[in-house]
């Protein structure tokens, strides 16, 4: 066996202002949104963590920000893990993205613009390395539910306080060699729809949670967010409608990101006080491509139909008719995908604290299933990251749905059908797959 490289681990963080113009529908900026890059070099290999205020990294922006990076910084473009917090209030940064609340349509102006801050910022950190120390610890706090209850007629919208949820937080610490504090990554799956979607600009509870920590260390520590499997998950923030029916608080003011984001803060900052780090040493990282199944394509005449239903039942979304036209020549002609490709990586960090990066809105069964398999105590979920996929449901849910899933998220991305059962086997094989490469790497 190989001996071990000792070289002291280094450090590197920037941030940069992502906030896009207030025109349009943007009636102007609640919480100015930022992405932030977390690089760590151990004197052979630089592996690069970027965070930031947005719903998703599109294939577009992840392929366009690596290659850019690689070319600017010498890190190799699959070296690179762009997560994103999942912020419903944000605008659109893919040239794909149809769903934005704040953007109808694509703006390649913006696009560019959060391209070119992201890879700056990335040069900028590796302008300004220091040796640092990490460790990982972990809290608990019911902070997060299950928003659908399964009902005769299917699964149905509502808070599910019975249905599986993660309550665990996720810390990483990193201090400078003397052991001051000097970054903290927090980790916690809830969908970042406090604001839901509307006409301001905000980082929504994420925002505020970083803020929270931030103030606290009086601007010494860096604070991150990286969402985990809260495909199925919001806050638990609840209310009891005049029917008596409890149901989600949505709010148009900050009070409700705020009260959430510090609420998760406080118990991520008691877990960060109480982590110890050391002089880790080893960085790895693999990644592999995987191929996600999807439910049977419908018929060019079933989609008009469908499409001529909803247009007389005035149920018609703003995408459904901008799908079909898309859709409808590639069922003619047999040219509709089958499969969607994404990517699953991984890196470890001394083979013993690994971020797992997956590639749309995973359910929380799956996310707790790869938990209880991985090889490391600190196993950080990172979804939403890289490439965007869509929805990535647990296999319990699939055979639930049946061919009625509880999404139609595949219209915004002009696929032919969602994903199908099978789907949460294509993640847990690829993530034994990438942890049994980085764990031979660190040997």
């Amino acid at each position: 066996m190989a001996a071990r490289r000792e070289a002291q681990m280094k450090v590197g963080i920037a941030k940069a202002m992502i906030t896009p113009a207030v025109k349009g529908k943007i009636l102007g900026v609640r919480h100015e949104l930022y992405a932030k890059a977390l690089l760590l070099e151990d004197g052979e290999t630089r592996v690069v963590l970027i965070t930031a205020d947005i719903s998703l990294f599109g294939k577009d922006a992840a392929d366009a920000i690596r290659e850019r990076v690689q070319r600017l910084t010498g890190i190799p473009g699959g070296h690179v893990m762009l997560a994103a917090s999942h912020n419903h209030s944000s605008a659109a940064t893919t040239m794909l993205d149809r769903w934005s609340g704040l953007s109808c349509a694509p703006d390649e102006h913006y696009f560019w613009y959060f391209v070119d801050r992201i890879v700056g910022m990335v040069f900028q950190a590796s302008q300004n390395m220091v040796e640092a120390r990490i460790g990982a610890g972990k809290g608990n706090a019911k902070l997060n539910i299950n928003r659908w209850v399964q009902t005769p007629e299917g699964a149905k919208w509502a808070p599910n306080p019975d249905a599986p949820d993660d309550p665990e937080i996720s810390v990483l610490r990193i201090d400078d060699a003397s052991g001051a504090p000097l970054a903290m990554l927090v980790n916690f799956a809830a969908h970042a729809s406090v604001l839901t979607w509307g006409k301001y600009i905000s980082a929504d509870f994420p925002g505020y949670l970083q803020d929270a920590i931030e103030k606290l260390y009086d601007g010494r520590v860096e604070a991150f967010f990286v969402n985990g499997a809260s495909g199925d998950l919001k806050v638990n923030w609840l209310r009891t409608r005049e029917d008596r029916k409890i149901d989600f608080v949505y709010c148009s003011e900050e009070a409700g990101a705020r009260r959430i984001g510090y609420a998760i803060a406080g118990e991520a900052v008691k877990v960060f006080e109480m982590t110890e780090t050391s002089c880790l040493a080893g960085l790895s990282v693999a990644s592999t491509k995987v191929s996600f199944p999807m439910l049977s394509a419908p018929t060019a005449d079933e989609v008009r139909k469908e499409l001529e239903e909803r247009r007389r039942k005035g149920t018609e979304a703003p995408w459904d008719a901008e799908w079909a036209a898309r859709i409808i020549p590639e069922l003619e002609s047999g040219a509709a995908p089958k499969t969607i490709e994404g990517e699953i990586q991984c890196v470890a960090i001394a083979g013993k604290i690994m971020l797992l990066a997956l590639p749309g809105e995973v359910f929380v069964e799956v996310g707790l299933r790869l938990k209880q398999m991985s090889p490391v105590e600190d196993l950080f979920i990172v979804g939403y990251a890289n490439g965007y996929v869509g929805y990535l449901a647990s296999d319990k849910s699939l055979r639930e749905d049946g061919n009625k899933p509880r999404y139609n998220w595949h219209r915004f991305f002009w696929y032919p059908a969602c994903f199908a059962e099978g789907t949460e086997q294509v993640m847990i094989d690829a993530a034994e797959q990438v942890f049994r490469q980085v764990a031979k790497k660190a040997e």
